[in-house]
């Protein structure tokens, strides 16, 4: 797939699962007050097709460290892992079978990595909306850019 014409991508969200979801408070953290400047968000993704269900399975996972340059290692305030099924209906069109496994076009992924990325964010600020870490900051983030720098860290390894 050289992704010189994107095709429409025409799809349903068919569900979301809740993996994991660790909230630790400041107190347990040791942490008297959260500042900005020393949050460290971490996003990570995997995507998996399904092309026997035409499904595409997308897991994110966010990570906020705090590093407040006193202890030796950031501690970790929140750590949540969510996946995505997205029912594709012309699956075939972004999708393509390459040595025994399956290469997905780009802009498809960076597509639904947007949805995950929005819709995670707002789950967290009503996760946290009952805990110490409520009004925490939850960035709007790029997902081209979380895109681009995976595949720049896979391209890195394949150098190595």
């Amino acid at each position: 797939m050289d992704g010189t014409e994107r095709k429409q991508l025409t799809f349903r969200l068919l569900k979301t699962s809740e993996i994991l979801l660790q909230l630790r408070g400041k107190e347990s953290c040791e942490i008297s007050e959260i500042k900005e400047s020393n949050l460290i968000v971490d996003i990570n993704f995997e995507v998996v097709p399904k092309k026997d269900q035409s499904i595409i399975s997308l897991s994110i996972t966010v990570i906020f460290l705090y590093n407040d340059h006193i202890k030796p290692d950031p501690v970790s305030l929140l750590a949540y892992t969510n996946v995505f099924d997205f029912w594709i209906k012309n699956f075939d069109d972004i999708v393509e079978a390459k040595n025994g496994g399956c290469e997905i076009e780009s802009y498809a992924v960076i597509v639904f990595l947007g949805i995950a990325i929005s819709t995670t964010r707002g789950i967290l600020i009503e996760k946290c909306s009952n805990s110490d870490l409520k009004g925490l900051i939850m960035p709007v983030i790029d997902p081209a850019d979380i895109y681009n720098k995976k595949m720049a860290m896979q391209q890195n390894k394949l150098g190595e």
